[in-house]
């Protein structure tokens, strides 16, 4: 299985060795499962594998619809983090690197901090060698650090999900954005870049918002404006719920998976 193919914003020499290595993969499979429609037209395309061979599940392993449920009460973990109930809180989950707009995040964090004095930002996920710590002294230099709340690894990530108004992931790559399927799970409004792997998770006007990569300005624009609008939200949010029903059910791609295999197997014979 390609968790979204590491060559696809790559060029020259580099690209070829990661193409020739998806392809020696390939080569030596049975099928290869692509986890999202713009990865399968690029293996077609690029020679990694045949159409015979090659298979896409969408939007990825899926999630666990009863574990992210919109019915879970997010004001213990409010309360645990010393936010008051009627604070606006918006929220990203990932590793802190640069790839997943961390930066960006924080600078949109500074914008929306001046429209909206009383916003609080959640960051959740591990950091990637001294990226907290730049990101702790950039929230410095903005004045938002009394407003970002960096929560390293968790694994409570469903009772986070519904403290949180808003839902944001500025990545520049992905192979599909789980935590977005989370958070659509959560039945929470999504801001992610309009890239590959976030938007066939989120439905741009819908679900939530697309934004740009690497533009701090239109991220924050985003937010302020789903801040400003809360029937919008959750307009937004129970649509994202629906969406998560019908395309992101875990239980669906185990079937998928467990019957290719048996297809598989019946063809050498195994079954």
């Amino acid at each position: 299985m390609e968790h979204g193919f590491y060559f696809y914003n790559m060029s020259g020499p580099k690209r070829s060795f990661h193409v020739t290595l998806a392809w020696l993969g390939a080569r030596l499979s049975d099928a290869t499962i692509v986890i999202n429609g713009e990865d399968y037209t690029l293996a077609l395309r690029s020679g990694i594998a045949s159409p015979e061979k090659l298979v896409k599940l969408g939007y990825g392993l899926g999630v666990n619809l009863q574990r992210y449920n919109p019915g879970i009460d997010g004001q213990p973990v409010r309360a645990k983090l010393g936010l008051a109930p009627d604070l606006p809180v918006v929220g990203f989950a990932g590793r802190l690197t640069a790839e997943k707009g961390c930066r960006e995040f924080v600078e949109a964090a500074a914008q929306v901090s001046k429209v909206v004095p009383q916003i609080h930002f959640l960051v959740i996920g591990p950091s990637e060698g001294e990226t907290r710590s730049k990101l702790e002294s950039l929230a410095r230099q903005l004045g938002v650090n009394h407003q970002l709340h960096f929560l390293g690894m968790r694994s409570d990530l469903n009772d986070l999900y519904a403290s949180m108004d808003i839902f944001v992931l500025p990545s520049y790559r992905e192979g599909v954005g789980l935590v977005l399927e989370e958070a659509a799970a959560m039945a929470k409004p999504v801001i992610a870049t309009n890239i590959r792997g976030c938007n066939e998770v989120v439905v741009d006007g819908e679900t939530g918002i697309l934004v740009p990569p690497r533009d701090s300005k239109r991220l924050a624009e985003a937010t302020i404006e789903l801040l400003r609008d809360e029937t919008k939200r959750r307009r937004m949010g129970q649509a994202a719920r629906r969406r998560a029903e019908t395309f992101f059910d875990e239980n669906q791609k185990f079937s998928f998976i467990e019957e290719l295999y048996a297809q598989l197997l019946e063809k050498k014979g195994l079954r």
